[in-house]
């Protein structure tokens, strides 16, 4: 029954009744939020621009700072466990916290491909995908990322996986892909 809504000028709304009512959250914040990652009722992480991360462990009572020191707008989030989250930007950069946001470690792709989204299938295995049709791969948790050989020369704009082998991208004018494999093409 609980859910989330993040939007422009800091907007967050949540929901405990499925949706029947909205409730603002208060932050201090006025950036435009881009993407929120739910680990459970209490944890929340919320990217978005300027760099700008905040997460809360209490449900929405609090909200914390826990960004990245970068001003790039922050386009995706995905959290793997209350340690271990991910975010991306443009210019081919993965921002990787193994400490619930208190330190956040950068990697470049290989090319420098505006990255839209991020989503991890467990603990070893992500895929992002790009603006430019892109999909990078790791298999080590992120300590590497691969191009994948499979090209589609159209913008990428979200990936989700419903288990660790079918997962769907969608682009433009309605183009979805899909994977049977994990995304090992």
């Amino acid at each position: 029954k609980i859910g989330w809504i993040v939007g422009s000028n800091g907007t967050i709304l949540k929901t405990t009744n499925g949706g029947s009512s909205w409730n603002y959250q208060i932050t201090t914040s006025t950036e435009t939020f881009n993407s929120i990652s739910i680990l459970d009722s209490e944890r929340v992480y919320i990217a978005g621009t300027n760099g700008e991360i905040i997460k809360t462990i209490d449900g929405g009572e609090q909200w914390i700072q826990s960004g990245p020191q970068t001003t790039n707008n922050l386009l995706s989030v995905c959290s793997i466990d209350s340690n271990s989250s991910w975010t991306v930007s443009y210019e081919g950069l993965i921002y990787n916290t193994t400490d619930s946001g208190n330190n956040w470690y950068t990697i470049s792709t290989s090319d420098q491909s505006n990255l839209l989204d991020i989503t991890f299938i467990n603990s070893l295995e992500g895929i992002a995908v790009s603006l430019e049709g892109r999909i990078y791969n790791t298999h080590n948790g992120g300590v590497s990322w691969y191009l994948s050989p499979y090209y589609e020369d159209t913008n990428l704009k979200s990936i989700s996986f419903c288990d660790s082998s079918n997962g769907l991208t969608v682009g433009p004018n309605k183009s979805i892909f899909k994977t049977i494999d994990g995304g090992n093409i």
